[in-house]
């Protein structure tokens, strides 16, 4: 009789076929005896454990489980001959030491009269379904702590606006709770807030967009991303994420202002570097105090050349009284200060010049023949005076007016 005449019943009481079934199905097989000894092995088993049935056969089933596996291995034998054998999931090890988890499914063999014939163990190897149910856990633990923890709100809507989703700890800062406006239409909620409705419209409309708008009293950054559906162009919803930035909105205003301060600070330390006073008309001082480098000896030309224009100087005095000492770049920066003065005609004075500040500039090889150098400033007040008294005054008009 061919295989197409067989009725079921007998089609599945051929011990050939059976013996078939089992080498060929791509499910693990494993026959047991009432202490879990394994007594059958077919391929499938070898195929996912990697022993042979040579080398499994006398062996426990608990020998195929990890030593991490919560699993009551008393229990598990006991109850393998009640109506309702245990199933159960455990990490398991393989014949090259790798990491299995296979889920368990026991089974009592009885034939027609109920009687227990033996006993058999379905195994499925669910290592890429745990890895997964187990990373999305993790991910899912991460969001939930992050939404928890942080101040942000994450939502989205749907293709109208209403709210489907919103979560997240920043919820408490706009007096809502998680899941509180969903069902609730966003452009309601923020009808006060342009920036918002005009962003979430331009998403529903496929334009991602980022906004720094206010609610609830806080500064908050928004991004909006258009959800599409399947064919990746028909917008169905937006997905939001907000950050309440007010802490770093209020950081940046106080480092701006403190970046304003720094800049006036800046500006009255030059102006008080290069102190240029008027003591007469068409006469300038300026004190020198502490040291003068590039940026200093830039500083003070620029002022005092833009000083000695504007004023119209004759006579410019360069008071040395507060420098105690000179090096070579500073005699170079001083006399570079010196020539410009001469290039504009204004005639440079120079006064307080101490006893180590002279020996120190002859030791430096400083020509100090074409510069006037008085003692102190009263003393080159009084040259000015006297070079304007020498001066020869210009003959008055002659008059029309006839005696």
């Amino acid at each position: 009789m061919g295989i197409e005449e067989r009725t079921a019943p007998a089609y599945f009481e051929d011990p050939k076929m059976l013996r078939a079934l089992a080498r060929e199905t791509p499910t693990c097989i494993v026959g047991l005896d009432a202490n879990g000894t394994i007594v059958a092995w077919n391929p499938g088993a070898e195929r996912m454990f990697g022993y042979s049935e040579a080398e499994i056969v006398g062996k426990t089933m608990l020998d195929l489980l990890g030593p991490d596996a919560d699993v009551d291995r008393g229990a598990l034998l006991a109850q393998l001959d009640t109506q309702s054998p245990p199933s159960f999931t455990a990490p398991c090890i393989g014949k090259d030491g790798a990491r299995i988890h296979c889920e368990w499914v026991l089974r009592a063999l009885r034939d027609e009269n109920g009687e227990i014939i033996g006993r058999a163990a379905f195994v499925r190897d669910t290592t890429e379904a745990t890895t997964t149910r187990d990373t999305l856990a993790a991910e899912r633990g991460f969001l939930r702590r992050m939404l928890d923890n942080t101040p942000l709100v994450l939502w989205s809507t749907d293709e109208k606006g209403i709210f489907t989703l919103s979560d997240g700890a920043g919820l408490r800062a706009l007096g809502y709770a998680p899941g509180e406006v969903v069902g609730v239409s966003a452009f309601d909620i923020y009808r006060d807030v342009p920036e918002i409705v005009t962003a979430i419209r331009g998403a529903l409309a496929g334009i991602p967009s980022v906004t720094l708008a206010e609610a609830g009293g806080a500064s908050w950054e928004c991004r909006y991303i258009p959800i599409t559906g399947e064919d990746g162009d028909t917008v169905t919803g937006v997905l939001g994420v907000a950050m309440d930035v007010t802490e770093r909105i209020e950081a940046e205003r106080t480092l701006r202002q403190q970046l304003d301060l720094i800049a006036q600070q800046e500006g009255a330390i030059r102006t008080l570097s290069t102190p240029i006073v008027r003591v007469w008309e068409g006469v300038l001082a300026l004190p020198l105090v502490g040291a003068i480098d590039a940026g200093r000896a830039e500083r003070i030309l620029a002022t005092l050349l833009d000083a000695v224009v504007a004023d119209q100087a004759h006579y410019v005095i360069l008071d040395m009284t507060g420098i105690d000492g000179v090096d070579t770049t500073t005699a170079d920066h001083l006399f570079k200060v010196l020539r410009a003065l001469g290039l504009l005609g204004a005639t440079a004075l120079v006064t307080g010049v101490n006893p180590g500040v002279a020996t120190a500039l002859v030791g430096l090889g400083v020509d100090l023949g074409s510069v006037v150098t008085l003692g102190n400033l009263e003393e080159a007040i009084r040259y000015v005076m006297k070079r304007r008294a020498a001066r020869p005054r210009r003959a008055p008009a002659p008059s029309d007016k006839r005696v």
